[in-house]
């Protein structure tokens, strides 16, 4: 049944005609019974345009162009730029990851070490999501800007990493007490060499950075949260913009090792 609303035997059609009319057509009329309900729905579709058009205009007339909407438009942008130079938005941000980031938390938690849920737990303990961390850069940046602020502690959760870093951690989970090397380039206040220091309690775990300020001022933090007890990171100062093997020289040897650089294995 096409176009009509009731109940009518099922071989037949109805048309609506002028002031609502039916008219039973049979079967072999459907084409033209086609075109007439094409016809309508396009007419149906003009009124409605039409129609949200001149809503628009007497809303606009009635409302937007009026002295009392002009006066609150220019209240909500002076408020909101006060907002913003008060720094109100960043905490309320700072409020809602850390709420999100409770969720997260659970006190005797089971999870199996190297899983997803684990490095999740794991990078929300040592202090989850950080933000504005002033940092040294290069003198070899093209950027030009000798202190930047950036963010970090959010790779597994807020990124969505922990399903890539605990599929390519699984064989060296299933081995955790052997010695290896895990390299992390960029550890900014520190959180992920706790995280891999506390997974790798053998391993020899390395972060190097340009501005080692930010994560030695951290170590004490994350100790008092339960980090290093088995293992400690080493600490070195590099600047990723000069290539020298100097710098890096061969901590490998003929282990296993393991690179992470910016955040990402």
């Amino acid at each position: 049944m096409i176009g009509c609303y009731g109940v009518l035997p099922a071989r037949r059609d109805l048309l609506y005609q002028d002031y609502f009319q039916c008219l039973v057509i049979d079967t072999e009329e459907k084409e033209e019974l086609t075109i007439m309900e094409r016809t309508i729905r396009h007419w149906y579709k003009a009124c409605k345009h039409a129609y949200r058009s001149r809503y628009r205009q007497w809303i606009r007339a009635k409302i937007w162009d009026s002295v009392w909407y002009q006066n609150y438009r220019t209240w909500r942008i002076n408020f909101r730029s006060w907002r913003t130079r008060q720094g109100w938005h960043r905490s309320i941000k700072k409020a809602r990851i850390r709420l999100f980031e409770r969720a997260y938390l659970k006190s005797g938690s089971s999870s199996v070490p190297g899983t997803r849920e684990w490095l999740i737990e794991a990078e929300v303990k040592y202090g989850g999501k950080i933000f504005g961390v002033a940092t040294q850069s290069s003198p070899l940046d093209p950027r030009g800007e000798p202190e930047t602020l950036v963010s970090g502690g959010d790779r597994m959760l807020h990124q969505g990493y922990a399903n890539h870093y605990a599929n390519f951690l699984e064989p060296y989970v299933q081995n955790r007490g052997e010695r290896i090397v895990i390299c992390e380039v960029g550890v900014l206040e520190g959180t992920g060499l706790a995280i891999w220091c506390d997974l790798f309690p053998n391993a020899r775990c390395i972060g190097l950075d340009i501005d080692l300020s930010n994560a030695k001022g951290n170590m004490d933090n994350l100790r008092d949260l339960g980090a290093f007890g088995e293992n400690s990171p080493e600490l070195f100062e590099y600047d990723q913009f000069v290539y020298s093997e100097k710098q890096l020289g061969s901590p490998q040897g003929n282990r296993t090792g393991i690179s992470a650089m910016g955040g990402a294995i």
